[in-house]
C-alpha cells in the first residue's frame, strides 16, 4: 500500500512539472485538462465508508463521532478546491469573501 505521504509527494511532483510546462511547453502536457478535471470531481466525490466493527470495536458514539471527523475532513478539502474554482474565477467576489457555502 502506499501511504498518503507518497501520495501526496507523487501528486506534487506532476503539479511540479506541469507547472514547469507552462513555462517551457515542449510536447505533451503532463497533465491534461480533462485529467484535472477527474481529479477534482474525484475529490468532491469521495463518499466515506461508514464505520464497521471490522477490527477494532467502536461505541455508537465513537463511531459517529469519527465519521462526523472524517466529513469535516472531506468538507475542508472541498472548501479548498472552491476556493480557487469557484472564488478565484470571480464567481462570488475575491479571494476571502463571501462564498456561498459560508457567511464571509
Amino acid at each position: 500500500m502506499v501511504v498518503p505521504v507518497t501520495r501526496r509527494a507523487a501528486v506534487r511532483a506532476a503539479l511540479d512539472r506541469d507547472e514547469a510546462y507552462d513555462q517551457d511547453p515542449k510536447g505533451d502536457p503532463p497533465v491534461s485538462v480533462s485529467r484535472y478535471r477527474r481529479a477534482v470531481r474525484a475529490a468532491i466525490d469521495v463518499v466515506p465508508e461508514a464505520v464497521t466493527e471490522k477490527g477494532m470495536s467502536r461505541s455508537a458514539v465513537e463511531a459517529e463521532a469519527y465519521s462526523a471527523g472524517v466529513l469535516d475532513a472531506l468538507d475542508m478539502v472541498t472548501d479548498a478546491i472552491a476556493l480557487v474554482v469557484v472564488v478565484d474565477a470571480g464567481e462570488s467576489g475575491p479571494l476571502g469573501g463571501e462564498t456561498p457555502w459560508t457567511n464571509g
